[in-house]
Order: C-alpha cells, then structure tokens, then sequence
C-alpha cells in the first residue's frame, strides 16, 4: 500500500524502491506482488511508470489539503476514516480470491464484491434504498436489491436462489425493522445466508458461512420477534440523524470488515485441513449452539475436534457447547498452533 505524497515521489531513494518492487515478476525475486497506489497529493501520479499506470485511490479532499495535515499522529489523520473503506474493499477481493490460477485469482480480484441486501418492504424500504445508492455512488462493490435486479416476469425464487449461491454473493446486510420477521422471503434470506456450508472435505471437512451484519431498524410500532438465525450476528442500530452519508460509510466500513476477517478465517482454516490429521473438522467461524447443529446434523457419534478462528471461546459458551455437543473437543487456531509448536 503505497501513500504517495510528494516526498516519496521526489526522494531518490524512495523512487529506487518503487522501480525495484514495481519490476516485473520474472525479474524480481519472491512472491508476485499487488499495488494499491493512494494519492495524498495531486504529485502523486507523476510515480514510476508501472506503479502510476494503476488505477490509484483517491481520497475526497485529500489533495487540496496542506501537505503539513498528513504529518500527524495516525490515529488523528484526517484521511483515516476515508481511506480504511477502499482499502478494506480492496484487501476483501485479494482475500476472497484465494490461491487460484493466476488469470482466474486476477479475473476475481477484478469483480466487484455485491452485498445483498435482505429487507422487508413495507417498512424497510427506506434504509435499504440509501445503502444501495450509496453503494453504487462511493464504492466499487454491487448491490443485490430485488427492485432492481429481479426482471419483470422472472421467477422471484429462481433469481434469489442464484444471487444466493456459494461465490455469487460476498455477504448480507439484513435491514430488521417491525416487520421483518414476519415476512417468509426475509426469513428465507437470512436462514440462507446464516446456514454452514462444506466447502472442503479432504483430507478434513472445512466449513465456512456468508458474513452477515444486521441493521436494526425497530421502530417498536408493533410487536416483532426474535431470530433464532441472529444469535451470533452482529448488529449495528440505524440512525436518521447522522449527518450526509456517515450512518451507510459505517455500515459498509463495518461489514467489509467482517467479509474481509471471513475471507482470511476461510484461508487459515483450509490450511489446517492441509496439516491436521485424525478425526475433526475446522470451522471458519466461530462456533455456537445453532450452527453446530447443521454441521453434526447426520453425523454418526464419536469424538471428534473442532477447530475454529480466533483464541479460546468464553467459559459460558464453552459449557454450553460441550453439555449439547458431550463428544465435541473445541480447540481455537491460537491452540492448535500452540499444539503444533510445542
């Protein structure tokens, strides 16, 4: 990630550097290497060739700030906020795009990321209109809004169905107003998105599921209910009174986040299932009552392991988990490497 202002283009040692990594690949020793070029000035752009020729982020008002404002304590940088978004969004597509072939991980890296956004209309309708204009109007990603996306005369459960699928779809944003929950298509939605799925099976079985971040949007007009599927789902509260479009930047900045943590939890958990052995299985979230419960569903009893991202789940949970699964090991990725060194 290079933040190019004008020190760096026009300090001979910096420009050195950035001709030697922007080398071919053929040319340069280890990894093939990705450029995110972000422009802190309007001198930005007069970079070596092959990192100028990039298409570069840019930051609303960045430029036309003294250069002396970037000088500062990170965390009080006024381009903090507008840039984590792009980056983010950027880092999401290298790590959703795995380690393929290099044209098919190049060509998913290129797609833009879609959110699909689960609401009820009759009450729902105005948040979720925002998010998607919002989407196409500041980032690169794409949004799945059945107004626009499903054709006049087209079966509603065949198009949602395919926006659904593994690969189609990065994640969920789900608007819950009064009404949501008593609404088939946006419980069929959510439980969609909210179900594990096998996405490797040797030499171990690995699960993953589709980030999901729910909006909520009660009203408290009439009695709703709860959603089993929201046990462990994030949720972030709606609120009308942010100014421009701060309230739809938190939302998305929040849920790539959440996509891009999912993407690497997915790439750790695939490289467990390459080293680990015996009777287990990995999964890319962290594990609850309700999930566990498609992942065993079926399952002839025995011991088995579970591994799973993060550091050791809390003491409630844990109980809780062995007292319904008494044959279940849990073990974090922190303790299996631990394990592996010791």
């Amino acid at each position: 990630v290079l933040l190019l202002d004008h020190h760096m283009v026009t300090n001979p040692a910096w420009r050195w550097w950035m001709e030697q990594l922007s080398l071919p690949d053929s040319q340069r020793p280890g990894p093939p290497l990705l450029f995110l070029p972000v422009a802190l000035t309007t001198t930005a752009f007069n970079a070596p060739v092959e990192i100028a020729k990039q298409n570069f982020m840019r930051i609303a008002d960045a430029t036309a700030l003294d250069p002396a404002a970037l000088w500062v304590e990170p965390l009080q940088s006024p381009l903090l906020g507008s840039l984590l978004k792009p980056l983010t969004e950027a880092l999401c597509r290298v790590v959703l795009a795995g380690p393929a072939t290099d044209a098919a991980r190049s060509s998913r890296q290129s797609a833009a990321l879609r959110l699909f956004i689960s609401h009820a209309k009759v009450d729902g309708a105005g948040p979720a209109s925002r998010l998607r204009d919002y989407i196409y109007s500041r980032t690169q990603l794409a949004a799945f809004f059945d107004e626009n996306n499903i054709p006049y005369g087209d079966s509603f459960a065949a198009v949602l169905q395919r926006a659904l699928a593994d690969g189609e779809t990065a994640a969920l944003i789900a608007v819950v107003s009064d009404r949501y929950a008593s609404r088939p298509w946006c419980r069929r939605e959510l439980r969609t998105f909210c179900r594990p799925q096998r996405v490797m099976e040797v030499p171990v079985e690995v699960w993953a599921m589709h980030p999901v971040l729910v909006v909520d949007y009660l009203e408290g007009e009439q009695l709703t209910r709860g959603l089993a599927e929201l046990a462990t789902v994030p949720v972030l509260r709606w609120q009308d009174n942010l100014p421009g479009m701060r309230q739809e930047e938190m939302i998305v900045t929040l849920l790539l986040r959440e996509i891009f943590f999912d993407g690497y939890a997915r790439r750790v958990a695939q490289h467990f299932a390459l080293t680990e052995s015996g009777p287990r299985i990995v999964l890319a979230w962290r594990p609850d009552a309700v999930t566990l419960q498609y992942v065993m569903a079926g399952r002839p009893p025995g011991d088995l392991m579970v591994l799973y991202p993060g550091r050791e789940i809390t003491a409630a949970d844990d109980n809780a988990l062995r007292k319904l699964f008494p044959a279940l090991t849990f073990m974090s990725f922190a303790e299996a490497d631990m394990d592996t060194l010791t």
